[in-house]
């Protein structure tokens, strides 16, 4: 018992012993609190000797790590991201063949410098992706179309010009019945041989296309001229000369049988048949300073022509009555007139021109109107218009005859005024 008790305890001993030496070892390797700052190099650590366990997170840096010393095999699938990668670090040669596929390419990355000379083929050019902007002006050559390539539906319009079209290139067969309008036909391209015989209607002929330079001398007869064609603005200043004008031919003017015209060789004559003429007209009884002949026969004056250019036949006119009876007049019916126009027109006096001289009395002064002030008030009814429909004369006569429906009219207002008047007088006796 002894014996056994005496071994335990030996080994016990022993076993401390053993103990006491490894830790007095262990103490005496190095540990990490007792290491220097860069005591343990590359050459003290064995390969293989550290794990990713032993490593700290994020705590290998740039300047832990040697020249070349990471390889492809000590990189992990997908841990290169486009963060680790320094700007223009990945070169021609680092990309591997086809690694750079359609979808690696952003949109409008490719430009011209990138694409080598011949290296887009038919093959890779899209259906429509060539449109009018991307050829180049004058690039598309003869050879370059197929035969039959161009069909009417590619050809804008007004696309093909005079320019395009080779000489003589349009023919009689290309042109479609009718297709040669107005505007296809430069100026002065129609000429007399492409015009077929008497080919040209009077429908085809303009307004006032034929000008003097067109007319032939002498080819305007009097069978071309229509009835009535020749107006006075027709005829030129004194081209109407005495051997144009017939005398014989003249029996009678608008006036009817009461006045007649005559002669001949450029002398013409005024008869006044007075026995016809106090059917219409009656004669006032004074005497007429200027008249000729008898005292009793006034003359009136009748002017033709235009000044310069004048033949005046002296007949007075005012010395006569015009009838009013009602057999010689229909459409009778009342008229009513704006009486305040009257009003606002302006008596003158005046001087007539020194080619109207005619027109006077031999008096210094005339006292009148003015045709163009009555029609500016709308006062139109005495007013006599030239052919150009402008106011040129009054009818002196028929003032008179409005101006007495003025005096009707202020009567009317100066009876209706007395009636007034009075009525207020009676009922201011009557209230007296």
């Amino acid at each position: 018992m002894a014996t056994r008790r005496m071994a335990r305890r030996n080994s016990l001993i022993g076993n401390l012993t053993d103990t006491q030496r490894r830790l007095q070892l262990l103490e005496s390797r190095p540990s990490y609190t007792r290491l220097a700052s860069q005591v343990v190099t590359r050459t003290n650590i064995r390969p293989k000797t550290i794990s990713t366990d032993q490593i700290e997170n994020l705590s290998i840096k740039n300047g832990l790590i040697g020249t070349d010393e990471v390889t492809n095999r000590n990189l992990s699938t997908n841990s290169v991201t486009t963060d680790n990668i320094t700007p223009g670090n990945v070169t021609t040669g680092t990309i591997a063949s086809s690694a750079v596929t359609a979808d690696k390419i952003q949109d409008s990355a490719v430009t011209t410098a990138k694409i080598a000379d011949s290296a887009v083929t038919t093959a890779k050019i899209a259906n429509s992706a060539v449109t009018t902007a991307k050829i180049a002006d004058g690039n598309v050559t003869t050879a370059k179309i197929a035969g039959s390539a161009v069909t009417t539906d590619r050809i804008s319009d007004g696309a093909i010009t005079t320019a395009k079209l080779a000489f003589a290139a349009v023919t009689t067969s290309k042109i479609g019945a009718g297709q040669v309008s107005t505007d296809n036909i430069g100026q002065g391209q129609v000429r007399t041989f492409n015009i077929d015989f008497a080919n040209i209607t009077r429908q085809k002929m303009a307004a006032n296309s034929v000008g003097d330079i067109e007319l032939i001398n002498g080819n305007v007869t009097n069978a071309k001229l229509a009835n009535g064609a020749v107006t006075t603005s027709k005829i030129g200043d004194g081209e109407v000369t005495r051997a144009k004008i017939n005398f014989s031919v003249i029996s009678s003017i608008t006036a009817g049988t009461a006045i007649t015209v005559g002669g001949t060789d450029g002398s013409p004559t005024v008869g006044v048949n007075y026995s016809v003429l106090d059917l219409r007209y009656a004669r006032t009884s004074h005497n007429h300073s200027g008249t000729t002949g008898a005292s009793a026969h006034p003359t009136y004056s009748i002017t033709t022509g235009q000044p310069p250019n004048q033949t005046t036949i002296q007949v007075h006119s005012h010395d006569f009555f015009a009838g009013s009876t009602r057999t010689i007049k229909k459409d009778i019916s009342t008229y009513e007139f704006d009486t305040s126009k009257l009003l606002k027109t302006t008596l003158v006096r005046f001087k007539y021109l020194n080619a109207y001289k005619d027109l006077t009395r031999n008096a210094e002064w005339e006292y009148g109107y003015i045709a163009e002030d009555f029609e500016e008030v709308g006062l139109e009814e005495p007013l006599a218009y030239n052919s150009d429909g402008q106011p040129n004369r009054i009818n002196y006569s028929l003032i008179g005859v409005l101006t007495l429906e003025l005096v009707k009219e202020q009567q009317n207002r100066i009876e209706a005024l007395e009636k007034t008047i009075s009525e207020m007088k009676k009922e201011v006796m009557d209230n007296g």
